[in-house]
């Protein structure tokens, strides 16, 4: 359907009229388009309306099919029911609507200022990393809260500024600590124990004078070495207190010793030793006296020679101290000799042999022409006054004597202890 065209000469008939008029009023299924697209003009507007209505001035309605709003204006306002959709960097009163950012550069929009914020209206997502400087934070506005734990380091705190109240307790360890920190005005009276002294710390020059008293020493503190020379006196040494073991060797002199007080159980024993000579020799393989030879009696070879002495205990025996009876023998040559010592004792008034000790039977080596002591019998039962008869037998039948020739008793020797 179009436009019924009447031409030049023509006969105006009504249904021309009739679609002007339904054009206008908009009436349904018979309007045609308005296509204003040839006017050429410099001075005039294509279209050109107005509402002379002072209180609205509605001009212009557009709407879709279902009579739906897409755009009208009226005296205050364009009104638009849809989206505007704008051409890639074209501008609305010189905004491009898409990109602008308020930067206030050409096309980006005025800045928007404070005035312009609503409270609370900037947030978190609003803000660009590390956009907030020093100058943009209230004083005091930072607490607690708004610091992350470590994240203040040397560098953010202020020299000097670190006090007591600022401090943990039990914060400040020995790492802490620079060497020689902590002075004396530092430390609280009567808080150096014993535990925080570092061995051989404390010299002349950290006591006072008559600072240490008997309850800072510990018990065996005081060794050699802290006593001064000639620091002992009578007065520092307690009654007793001084024994063997405090005395040096010789230093108990004469006049060190009061009149009187030597007694004998002060005196120590010593051991004497007497010579006792053979009073005779017998050799029991033939039955015969044996002969004196020079100063001594003989012992012949390949027989049992026995030789024979006496004594009595000497007063100043100790009793239970060493009793020592020896055969003292000249061997003429070199070898081994058989040899055993024999002893009967008893005190006056008992029978002359009631008691006895002897050696084993031994083998000792001799030299030539040497005098030895041979056989040590060692008599436990003896005491001063006993009479002893002493037996020196030697076994020259015996295998093991192999000295080949005879040999020559001297006698016997006692060593015993003495208390004098």
């Amino acid at each position: 359907m179009g436009w019924n065209k009447p031409t030049t000469g023509d006969t105006v008939a009504a249904t021309d009229i009739t679609q002007l008029i339904n054009n206008l009023d908009g009436t349904a299924a018979v309007g045609e388009p308005i296509k204003i697209t040839k006017v050429n003009s410099a001075s005039e507007y294509a279209l050109d309306v107005k509402n002379v209505d002072a209180t609205y001035s509605y001009g212009l309605r557009v709407r879709d099919n279902a009579g739906n709003d897409v755009l009208k204006t009226s005296k205050t306002q364009i009104d638009a029911g849809l989206d505007i959709v704008m051409a890639a960097a074209k501008k609305v009163d010189g905004l491009e609507l898409g990109t602008h950012d308020h930067s206030a550069g050409a096309g980006m929009g005025v800045q928007i200022d404070t005035a312009a914020l609503a409270n609370d209206a900037v947030k978190t997502g609003k803000i660009d990393d590390l956009a907030v400087h020093t100058s943009k934070i209230n004083n005091f506005a930072v607490t607690a809260a708004k610091i992350e734990t470590n994240t203040i380091t040397t560098a953010n705190i202020k020299n000097l500024n670190v006090t007591g109240a600022k401090m943990a307790n039990a914060t400040i360890t020995v790492t802490q600590l620079a060497n020689d920190a902590v002075e004396t005005a530092k430390i609280k009276n009567l808080n150096v124990t014993a535990a925080k002294m570092a061995n051989a710390t404390i010299t002349s020059t950290q006591l006072a004078t008559n600072s240490v008293g008997s309850d800072a020493i510990a018990a065996n503190a005081v060794g050699t070495s802290e006593i001064a020379t000639n620091g002992v006196g009578s007065a520092e040494i307690a009654a007793g207190a001084v024994d063997t073991s405090e005395l040096a060797s010789n230093a108990v002199t004469t006049v060190k010793i009061t009149n009187e007080n030597v007694t004998a159980a002060k005196i120590a024993n010593r051991t004497r030793r007497l010579f006792i000579p053979c009073a005779t020799g017998y050799n029991l393989s033939t039955g015969v006296i044996t002969r004196t030879v020079a100063y001594a009696i003989q012992m012949a070879d390949a027989q049992v020679s026995s030789m024979y002495g006496h004594l009595c205990v000497p007063a100043d025996y100790v009793a239970a101290g060493s009793f020592v009876i020896t055969g003292v023998v000249n061997a003429s040559g070199a070898g081994n000799m058989r040899s055993q010592l024999h002893a009967t004792y008893a005190a006056e008034n008992e029978v002359f042999n009631l008691h006895h000790e002897d050696t084993e039977e031994e083998t000792t080596a001799c030299g030539e022409n040497t005098m030895e002591l041979l056989n040590p019998l060692s008599m436990s039962g003896v005491v001063a006054g006993d009479l002893i008869s002493l037996v020196f037998i030697r076994h020259g039948d015996d295998a093991a004597d192999t000295i080949g020739q005879a040999a020559t008793f001297v006698g016997f020797y006692l060593d015993y202890a003495s208390d004098s």
